[in-house]
């Protein structure tokens, strides 16, 4: 696991905790983080919208409630809740546990939370950009925001194009 007190350790701890899983199809994993990562990467650019007003690092968009906590439990990363640790550290438990039938699961879910939070961001997919993602089936987030796709166990969300004034464009 990546240090964590780097964007990479925050956003590893919040995609293992976030993402459904783990489940048979590790590519599908990955890909839902990598959604997750475009998602903070958005927030970033944007980050007085979404509760960071003078945000320059992706862990400052994970800790941010500014508007109500964004990723529950996170405001005060890398002290987390003992539920939230706990799950973690349950997910990490068995995916050393050679022993655990379902290590190799485990493991692959792990590696794709660090893949996904030490790679380059991967280009989003969706033209308005992603902001948001909650747990299938859950409430969205209401305002503008529309959804844009479910995958793994999550609802993916965008804003409609315009929504940002011209001095926020995405990168």
């Amino acid at each position: 696991m990546p240090i964590s007190t780097t964007d990479a350790g925050a956003m590893a701890n919040l995609f293992l905790n976030e993402a459904a899983g783990p489940h048979k199809e590790a590519t599908l994993t990955l890909k839902a983080m990598g959604l997750m990562r475009c998602v903070l990467e958005n927030r970033l650019r944007h980050p007085g919208m979404f509760g960071a007003p003078g945000a320059t690092t992706l862990t400052q968009i994970i800790k941010a409630a500014g508007f109500g906590v964004q990723f529950a439990g996170f405001n005060t990363y890398p002290t987390l809740p003992a539920s939230i640790q706990a799950n973690i550290d349950a997910k990490l438990s068995i995916a050393a546990d050679l022993s655990d039938p379902r290590q190799a699961r485990y493991l692959a879910f792990v590696k794709a939370a660090i893949t996904a939070a030490t790679q380059p961001a991967p280009t989003d997919p969706c033209p308005t950009g992603l902001y948001f993602w909650r747990t299938a089936g859950a409430s969205g987030p209401g305002g503008k925001s529309s959804l844009y796709q479910s995958l793994d166990g999550n609802d993916f969300y965008t804003l409609p194009a315009g929504f940002f004034p011209a001095s926020h464009k995405r990168r």
